[in-house]
Order: structure tokens, then C-alpha cells, then sequence
């Protein structure tokens, strides 16, 4: 067991949605955790069982004689009642990484949004350098700068 927790922490689950949730949304680490100790109760009850047929499906090898018989030997019915409690949880990760996009999401358009005050204040303040003889030159600039600021905000 100790090579599939290996293997795992190198998942993209573990490595890169862990990683993620670990450093930018924290709120998400409890449904994390869930689904993770839910992966390993799945693993720890199948993996076993299920070891040879996934590497011969996924890698296959080099006599291709023995993807054959895997394939000869396999019962349908079997491999569906240990299918279906990991499209559960697959279910469960799609929606997890469904929320961390989300949360991205809502992340970005904080940005933006700061941004674009940020952006609008600096168009603001050339009003202090309008004069008599730059006004319309300042105006201009600044029509530019917020058309600019609609296509990048």
C-alpha cells in the first residue's frame, strides 16, 4: 500500500487540486479531505483486486496477448459494482474542482475590480493637470484610457 500512497501524493488530485486548495481556498479543505479519505477507503478495499486490469487497460504491455486474456476473463458485472462507488467519487471531484474554479472566479473579479478603481482613479487625478491649453488634450487621453479599460476590465 505504501507504492500507491507514494503514486498518489504525485496525483494530479494530491499535487496540483491539493496544492491549490492548500494555498488559495482554504474554505474548500474540509470537502477536500472528504473526498481524499473517501479515495483511499475506495483504494484500500479494491485496489488490490483492481491493480492488474487497470495497468493492462490503461498501460497495456508489451505482449499483448495479456490485455487479451484480461479482456476474456473480465465479468462484466463484478467490475461495474467496483466501478460504480469511484464514479461516486470522480462525481464528487468534478464538483470539488467545479467550486475551486468558482472560487478562482470570484477571485479574478475581486482583481478586476480593484483594478479598474485603481485604473479609474489614475484617469481621475490628470483632471488636476487640466489647464487652459491642455484640456482637450487631457479629455482626449482620458476617453482613450477608460475605452481601453472596457476592453481590458
Amino acid at each position: 500500500m505504501g507504492d500507491i500512497k507514494e503514486n498518489r501524493n504525485k496525483s494530479f488530485w494530491v499535487k496540483d487540486i491539493g496544492e491549490i486548495i492548500k494555498s488559495d481556498l482554504s474554505d474548500l479543505q474540509q470537502q477536500y479531505n472528504a473526498i481524499t479519505n473517501e479515495l483511499e477507503r475506495y483504494f484500500s478495499l479494491y485496489f488490490d483486486e483492481i491493480k492488474e486490469q487497470r495497468n493492462l487497460s490503461i498501460h497495456y504491455d508489451k505482449n499483448p496477448v495479456k490485455v487479451y486474456d484480461m479482456l476474456l476473463k473480465l465479468n462484466i458485472e463484478e467490475t461495474f459494482k467496483k466501478l460504480i462507488p469511484f464514479l461516486n467519487i470522480l462525481n464528487k471531484m468534478f464538483d470539488l474542482t467545479h467550486l475551486l474554479v468558482i472560487g478562482y472566479d470570484k477571485e479574478l473579479n475581486k482583481e478586476r475590480i480593484n483594478n479598474k478603481t485603481q485604473f479609474e482613479n489614475l484617469i481621475s487625478k490628470l483632471d488636476g493637470f487640466k489647464n487652459a491649453e491642455n484640456e482637450k488634450s487631457i479629455s482626449l487621453l482620458q476617453d482613450n484610457m477608460r475605452n481601453s479599460m472596457n476592453v481590458y476590465f
